[in-house]
């Protein structure tokens, strides 16, 4: 094959290998990863071929290579030839021909190839593990859903394997349920405090039983190690969490992107809204034929697939009625909790616009996660709102780079934009170096996910308002939000706002819940307690002592109170048996908690015990006899 004919097949393959380029499962959704050679291709631009045959080249993506591993250079789908990478560097990588395969020499700079790692070529990257069934069950009461997600996974090979769960979850989203089967039967999970879910775990090994120990990371990301994967066998695991639905204007959204790159043998989805009078709107949801059916007192969803490639997202709205309170009252023992959600009338009020932003990017590693985009257009309107402004850009990633200034006339902020889409995104994460109080600035937009993995991980701030926007599926939530807040900031979560949503949180005083009044005590430990933004729907959990109560609930802008609410609990008529009212709770008040972690880590830790919640300082445990959970 001569080189002016590789040209061209490399020309018109890279147009035709994009797609598979990207063949790993969407982050956001439930794997097990083994150890293996990663076949994902790898597009990389030549950069110099030297006259011993050794080629230097840089990946053009975000997909990396591995030091020491053989890889195919494929044309047109085809293998050409094999090299195997000698150094590598953040910056690019040197390989050579593997004996008894054709050089490279002569290939002129710039030429782009694609690069498969060879089964047995020293791959140990971590690789998805087959997914061959699938079976949703969402069960939905008012606002409240609760998704349990059962998946199999089959091995394919002839050898045992061990593997890692990764489960992110999204911002208000709670691991309520994790169980695997060992030695062919389902275990369930119980909460353990972490430290001793630790030790038990490694006792538990040491005695050759495998257990599973399923623990909370940073950025709300959920792992378990999964071992033993039988040879040609399959594991079952079962994870169940729960949610407060989104206010999506007209009622509450329930979102579930379904983002696989491969298909599953069996598909089982179920989901039912029970007590519900208007039959949930579908009009979002992707999933084909799919509508709700009167069933008893709830609406039925249901669908069943083969051979299916769930590609798509299940998603609808519940309608809510203008005005209508839900409230919920449950007796646990001797104790009354209930749930009560509101439709306050939102008063926004115009702020006064900035004219010195200070815009702190985070450009580490992660920041690769996150959708450019996406924050790009946001700013892109808020800039135009404000017209003229002065931006200091203050990029981080482990250490502070030296802050520049951009001067923006009539929203033009073009010169910004092209620096910040050429900012490679490498490096540890350190939020500890940033200290605001050198700026001066009006008010601060931090661009990050809030997760540190170096130093100091608590950012320095003053007075200025700090407006956090996060776009990455994996993030310190309660942290960007507390930051927000403790600066009459607001955390936008770009994964579940709007544009224009963005815009008008960005433009505006926050509106926010500021507590409630009652005559007596008959309502304690209601939270949440702080002021919390507030753009449609509102949510208040507490303890009931008497058998029942009147609340005013009172919402405003900066601690005056422009609207209030009365509410009425009554412990007989309101009775439920839902059961999610007391676990609602628990999850409000650890959420309170968690915007200072380290002041109530025994509070959380207990919380969690008590009410079978994963949180930091607790895990869960599956074990295979009774005798070790004792």
């Amino acid at each position: 094959m001569t080189f002016k004919l590789l040209r061209f097949l490399l020309h018109i393959s890279t147009f035709s290998l994009c797609a598979v380029f990207t063949n790993a499962q969407d982050s956001r959704f439930p794997t097990i990863l083994v150890k293996g050679a990663d076949l994902s291709l790898t597009e990389c631009e030549i950069t110099r071929v030297l006259d011993d045959g050794t080629i230097s080249f840089k990946p053009t993506g975000e997909g990396g290579l591995e030091q020491g591993v053989v890889y195919a250079v494929l044309v047109n789908k085809r293998e050409f030839t094999r090299i195997q990478v000698t150094e590598e560097k953040a910056k690019g990588s040197f390989a050579k021909p593997v004996p008894g395969h054709r050089s490279l020499k002569g290939l002129p700079k710039g030429t782009k190839v694609m690069l498969q790692a060879v089964e047995g070529g020293g791959a140990s990257k971590y690789v998805p593990l087959r997914m061959d069934e699938l079976t949703i069950d969402v069960k939905v009461v008012a606002n409240l859903a609760v998704t349990t997600m059962s998946m199999n996974f089959h091995n394919d090979l002839d050898r045992v394997l061990e593997g890692r769960l990764n489960f992110p979850l999204g911002e208000g989203q709670t691991v309520s349920r994790f169980a695997m089967t060992v030695n062919g039967k389902l275990r369930e999970g119980v909460v353990v405090e972490k430290a001793k879910g630790r030790q038990v775990f490694e006792s538990i090994v040491r005695q050759g039983i495998d257990p599973g120990l399923l623990e909370w990371t940073k950025g709300n990301v959920f792992k378990a190690r999964v071992y033993p994967i039988p040879a040609k066998g399959d594991k079952k695991i079962v994870i169940a969490y729960e949610q407060e639905l989104k206010d999506a204007g007209k009622g509450f959204l329930y979102s579930l992107p379904l983002h696989f790159k491969a298909k599953v043998d069996r598909f089982h989805l179920r989901a039912e809204v029970f007590k519900q009078e208007v039959a949930p709107d579908l009009g979002s949801n992707e999933l084909a034929n799919l509508r709700f059916e009167k069933w008893n007192e709830s609406f039925l969803a249901e669908t069943k697939k083969e051979n299916y490639l769930p590609n798509q997202s299940l998603a609808f709205l519940l309608p809510k009625q203008a005005d209508r309170q839900r409230i919920f009252v449950e007796q646990e023992g001797e104790k009354t909790y209930f749930y009560l959600t509101a439709n306050p009338k939102v008063i926004r009020k115009a702020k006064t616009l900035p004219k010195k932003i200070g815009l702190i990017w985070d450009a580490s590693a992660s920041a690769r996660n996150r959708d450019l985009e996406k924050e790009l257009a946001v700013l892109d309107e808020y800039f135009s709102k404000m017209g003229n402004l002065t931006v200091t850009l203050v990029v981080f990633r482990n250490d502070l780079e030296k802050p520049r200034e951009f001067t923006i006339r009539k929203g033009d902020w073009k010169k910004l934009t092209e620096v910040l889409r050429k900012l490679p995104n490498d490096g540890a994460t350190q939020l500890g170096v940033v200290d605001l109080t050198k700026y001066a600035c009006d008010e601060f937009l931090l661009s990050a996910d809030g997760v540190s993995n170096f130093g100091q991980s608590e950012l320095v701030h003053g007075k200025s308002p700090i407006y956090a926007l996060n776009s990455s599926p994996v993030a310190e939530h309660a942290y960007l939000r507390n930051l927000s807040q403790a600066t009459a900031g607001t955390y936008l979560n770009l994964a579940n706002l709007t544009k224009e949503e963005a815009l008008a949180k960005l433009s505006s005083v926050p509106y926010s819940f500021l507590g409630i009044k009652q005559k007596g005590e008959s309502v304690t430990d209601t939270y949440p307690r702080t002021a919390v933004p507030i753009d449609g729907s509102f949510s208040l959990a507490g303890m009931l002592r008497d058998k029942g109560a009147e609340l005013t609930l009172e919402f405003g802008s900066g601690g005056k109170v422009l609207y209030t609410e009365k509410v009425t609990l009554d412990r007989k008529a309101q009775a439920s048996d839902s059961g999610l009212a007391r676990r609602i709770w628990a999850q409000k008040k650890i959420a309170e908690l968690e915007l200072r972690p380290n002041k109530h880590e025994d509070e959380i830790t207990e919380l969690g015990k008590e009410h079978s919640i994963v949180t930091r300082n607790t895990s869960l445990i599956v074990l295979d006899r009774l005798e070790d959970y004792v």
